[in-house]
């Protein structure tokens, strides 16, 4: 069976060593500290399954993937079956230790891309220092450790624009995001600011404290006309930001939304089993049981109710009112994130905050 499974989340552990209070797995109560590593075995499985059904890339995450204790090993297996690599990690182990980011490069090399965690544009700096160390849930050692593991990965040798920094936006640190945009002009890596796309689970409670959050319309609008004219300074060509990222990958710098997670991805935990994405719907048999890749068809996964859903509200033409239905960007964002659609109960309504037009009331919601 041929399906559209062309990208793969794939989280290895539910081991970390931060605690970030934003973090979905924080949220949710999963991870632990030990004894939390899929097993390679199962890996290879799964990875056999996902390049037989043209799989083209795999988002590595976690937990903190650098933590599984066969963390080379699994890069490799996807080395060695020819598809992309994407890292998503705090940063940390590079920092502690210089050598795995120069044999990440030396066994991925340009097929792997690192994004690590920056909120701050100077961790030297002992009050940004302090701000970073309360937004990862962790001490100012760790902060230490964060930065110089982007500095170890930069001084490897990484071909440009493989290593980069994702920064979640919230009320508490936009503000400081442009700056920290700049310094990836400056410093060599690249900055994907981006919005925080989801509630952890359903019910008006998560939709409440997931707002609480979520940056001000106008902090947005401030954000994006910094990064304008930060980019007018660098001779960076003018682009419109595509919620949820206000800063892209590509070489215009265009953002493009969750597209992997709407595109044919699915995500699967560290036991095998399956969700739509990491702040989405797990997928369910009849019986309530989430299934899982090691032990149900695929057959059964990719004719879930839950997953067609998601696919056909990723078409334009199945969004039935509001602004999403004829703007000209949708191609770029698929409705910014289709998960916040499914937790407000509008999976084929168009996306309620997208800073283009006027968000929808959150008692419509």
């Amino acid at each position: 069976m041929k399906t559209n499974w062309q990208y793969w989340i794939a989280s290895i552990t539910d081991n970390c060593d931060n605690q970030c209070p934003g973090c979905y797995r924080v949220l949710q109560d999963s991870l632990c500290r030990q004894n939390g590593n899929m097993a390679i075995e199962d890996f290879e499985k799964i990875l056999d399954m996902f390049v037989g059904q043209g799989g083209i890339s795999i988002d590595f995450v976690g937990g903190e993937p650098t933590l599984h204790p066969q963390f080379l090993e699994l890069v490799s297996s996807c080395v060695s079956a020819g598809i992309d690599i994407w890292i998503y990690t705090n940063l940390r182990q590079f920092g502690q230790n210089k050598e795995l980011a120069r044999r990440l490069l030396e066994i991925g090399g340009e097929k792997v891309i690192v994004v690590g965690k920056l909120n701050v544009p100077d961790p030297n700096n002992p009050a940004q220092a302090e701000f970073q160390a309360g937004l990862i849930g962790a001490d100012k050692e760790a902060v230490r450790e964060m930065w110089q593991g982007l500095n170890n990965l930069l001084a490897a040798g990484f071909p440009k624009g493989n290593i980069g920094v994702e920064n979640l936006l919230r009320k508490a640190n936009i503000e400081l995001a442009p700056k920290v945009y700049e310094a990836g002009l400056q410093k060599g890596f690249f900055v994907d600011l981006e919005i925080p796309t989801c509630p952890v689970s359903g019910g008006e409670d998560a939709l409440k404290k997931w707002f609480d959050l979520f940056p001000y319309r106008p902090q947005i609008i401030n954000c994006i006309e910094a990064v304008e004219k930060i980019n007018q300074k660098y001779g960076i060509p003018a682009y419109t930001a595509i919620m949820p990222h206000l800063t892209g990958r590509n070489s215009e710098g265009v953002g493009s939304g969750c597209v992997a997670f709407k595109q044919g991805a699915l995500l699967t935990e560290a036991d095998g089993r399956v969700g739509l994405c990491t702040s989405g719907q797990p997928l369910l048999n009849e019986n309530g049981r989430q299934l899982n890749l090691l032990n149900d068809p695929l057959e059964k996964i990719f004719s879930h109710p839950d997953l067609l859903a998601r696919r056909a509200a990723c078409e334009q033409k199945n969004i039935v009112s509001g602004p999403c239905a004829t703007c000209e960007l949708w191609q770029y964002c698929l409705g910014g994130c289709a998960a916040l659609r499914e937790a407000v109960g509008r999976l084929f309504g168009s996306y309620p905050v997208c800073y283009l037009h006027d968000w929808t009331e959150f008692k419509e919601m």
